[in-house]
């Protein structure tokens, strides 16, 4: 199990590494380490990338995925690398930011569409940079341009506020005693990771997070698409 870094410290860039081993799979040649900044796409955010230098070789990371708790760092490198190797590992600090940035806008957008409109529900977020969109089950029920501008206004008025955004650990217990309209069952017996976004409820989580919606900076909504009873917002984040 790799331990995960950006967990403790997302503002961390840099750091060093043992490399366990480097094996390949249907995507790739990857390199496993025993812990890492790299975070492995998932839960809608894109992976980070960056490089694993070591003192001969410098691999660059293009691609990075979580298979069961194991971190596979996807290198188009290969090459013959002592176990347990040290490395100095170094994640590209504007995609990061970037994509931070994109995942908690579409937390806000979750949690603000379901109180304006409460018959909707989140059910997914793709927080691409250029494709990004929040679907949610149901449709607003007023016109859609119209539901669009007070979810545009409301959005710039609560990251005006610079409210706070805060990320902690539950047990499976306390979490399911907070978080009891979530469409899909919580593990149990398993620690949780969880967001808070200024007064709205705390959801799962395990992604990269703004500490201050202020840091969003300027976020719009493009369009809202409906179909078979599902709505996708799209927006970006400037």
């Amino acid at each position: 199990m790799t331990k995960l870094l950006y967990l403790e410290n997302q503002d961390l860039f840099t750091t060093t590494a043992k490399i366990k081993h480097i094996h390949s799979d249907d995507r790739g040649f990857y390199i496993i380490l025993d812990q890492t900044l790299f975070y492995p796409q998932g839960g809608g955010q894109p992976a980070d990338q960056g490089n694993i230098k070591t003192k001969n070789h410098l691999f660059t990371i293009y691609d990075v995925r979580n298979v069961n708790s194991e971190i596979r760092h996807y290198t188009t490198t290969k090459t013959d690398i002592l176990n347990n190797e040290s490395a100095i590992i170094e994640i590209t600090k504007a995609r990061r930011l970037l994509n931070t940035r994109y995942h908690s806008a579409g937390h806000l957008i979750a949690s603000l569409v379901e109180k304006l409109s409460p018959t909707m529900q989140a059910v997914k977020g793709h927080q691409f940079p250029e494709e990004a969109y929040v679907e949610f089950l149901e449709m607003p029920d007023i016109d859609p341009s119209s539901f669009l501008m007070q979810l545009q206004k409301e959005l710039s008025r609560i990251i005006t506020s610079g409210a706070d955004v805060k990320t902690l650990n539950l047990d499976s217990t306390t979490a399911k005693k907070i978080m009891t309209n979530l469409p899909y069952d919580l593990p149990m017996n398993k620690e949780l990771r969880i967001c808070k976004i200024a007064e709205f409820d705390p959801t799962p989580c395990g992604g990269t997070h703004v500490t201050n919606l202020k840091q969003i900076g300027n976020l719009l909504v493009i369009k809202c698409k409906s179909k078979k009873g599902r709505t996708k917002i799209f927006y970006e984040v400037n």
